[in-house]
């Protein structure tokens, strides 16, 4: 089961701070106890947040936009993010065809992930309906690209 391959693998090899794109059901207390994990939320749930909780989702969430913009760098940076917990069907979502479609753009987001050079593809999940990835960001590429400090 990948989920619980996901679980294993993140709770035994990745320390430090972790983001979740997305409100992910899947992550286990394991994970949780190891590490410090963000976990955004959509915008349409983000409004409950209170006031700095919103900031800070609607930053991490912009990595969703343009994962190799500056900005997206930065944000990675500025929280001392060491992974990237994603799946190819977001939890929540509704997906319908053509390029409009929520799982298209989740597609073009893996392609954007791949083609990243601050972000490696660590390891990758594809038992069970979702496909769960993770990837590991590397400090050194991000302060490159990264000129803002917090």
């Amino acid at each position: 089961d990948s989920l619980e391959q996901a679980n294993s693998y993140i709770s035994e090899n990745i320390t430090g701070n972790i983001l979740v794109l997305g409100h992910n059901p899947w992550l286990k207390f394991k994970v949780y106890d190891k590490n410090n994990v963000f976990e955004s939320v959509s915008p349409d749930i983000e409004v409950f947040l209170n006031g700095q909780d919103r900031i800070i989702n609607r930053e991490l969430n912009r990595i969703l936009y343009d994962p190799n913009s500056n900005e997206a760098k930065c944000i990675v940076k500025n929280y001392e993010i060491n992974a990237i917990f994603v799946a190819d069907k977001l939890p929540g979502r509704w997906y319908t065809k053509g390029q409009e479609s929520t799982y298209y753009n989740d597609l073009e987001l893996f392609q954007k992930f791949h083609a990243s050079d601050y972000m490696k593809l660590s390891k990758e999940f594809h038992d069970g309906p979702v496909d769960l990835r993770v990837y590991e960001t590397n400090p050194k590429l991000i302060s490159l690209g990264c000129s803002n400090k917090r």
